[in-house]
């Protein structure tokens, strides 16, 4: 998985004291907060999350729209307050929370300037327009014995734009580092199966017959013959009558964050 920056984890803390100050505002312990949470589409999280959040261990940015619209609502805090509070994006239908609470303090506490994400123009531009999103299964570069499309090789979810989702595609985790610097441990991509003839430089999915799954790109060479190779030229090429193609990758998420 990339690194996160110095910068990002400052941002992420300076989040997560928000989210400690507003929760703590409506007497709420981490147990009770998620549950009021679970009142919201999709805002159902564990008291682990909300303590991952306060620390900064993980970040509110990083959480999906659905699960900031409920801590905004859970803690009564209105859509004009939260993006000044946290500069992120608040839906353009977003409803107002049924007892708006008085933030000011929150501001003050943190040293937050009311006005540093607030722009000159009409209110409705406060807010960054985010695109559609969707949440998508991903599979895993299955094992031995686990087929590659069956419900036991899900390893999880990642939420992805609108303009980014084929449903024909399968988005797939990549793990281990044979395709390293191209494709990192922990990176996405989106593998269409109806590509299953090999071209040369191209990227697959493959099944090693009797050995699991990998992903390799296709090349031609010195013996003039194609070549299944890793990017990572520490890994031993293999030959395509030794595999089974499943699709080819054609899209690369290195940054989506898993679910």
């Amino acid at each position: 998985m990339a690194k996160i920056t110095p910068e990002e984890q400052e941002r992420a803390e300076m989040l997560g004291r928000v989210v400690r100050k507003l929760r703590e505002d409506t007497g709420l312990n981490r147990p009770d907060f998620t549950a009021a949470m679970s009142a919201y589409p999709e805002g159902g999280v564990k008291p682990d999350y909300i303590n991952k959040l306060e620390s900064g261990t993980r970040s509110l940015s990083k959480a999906s729209p659905e699960v900031r619209e409920a801590i905004r609502l859970t803690a009564g805090v209105s859509a004009e307050d939260w993006y000044a509070l946290t500069g992120l994006y608040v839906p353009s239908n977003a409803p107002e929370p049924a007892r708006p609470r008085n933030v000011g303090w929150v501001f003050e506490a943190l040293g937050i300037d009311a006005h540093q994400h607030v722009r000159t123009d009409t209110l409705s531009a406060q807010y960054v327009e985010a695109p559609e999103t969707i949440r998508v299964p991903v599979r895993g570069l299955a094992a031995a014995g686990r087929a590659f499309y069956s419900e036991s090789n899900l390893v999880g979810y990642v939420r992805l734009s609108l303009d980014e989702y084929n449903p024909s595609h399968e988005i797939v985790r990549i793990s281990g580092d044979s395709m390293h610097p191209t494709l990192r441990d922990g990176d996405h991509v989106a593998v269409d199966p109806s590509e299953l003839e090999l071209a040369v430089g191209r990227v697959y999915v493959f099944h090693i017959i009797g050995d699991g799954h990998c992903i390799k790109r296709v090349e031609r060479l010195a013996d003039g013959q194609l070549w299944l190779v890793s990017d990572n030229r520490s890994h031993p090429p293999i030959r395509p009558d030794e595999v089974e193609v499943r699709g080819r990758a054609v899209r690369h998420y290195p940054q989506v964050v898993p679910l």
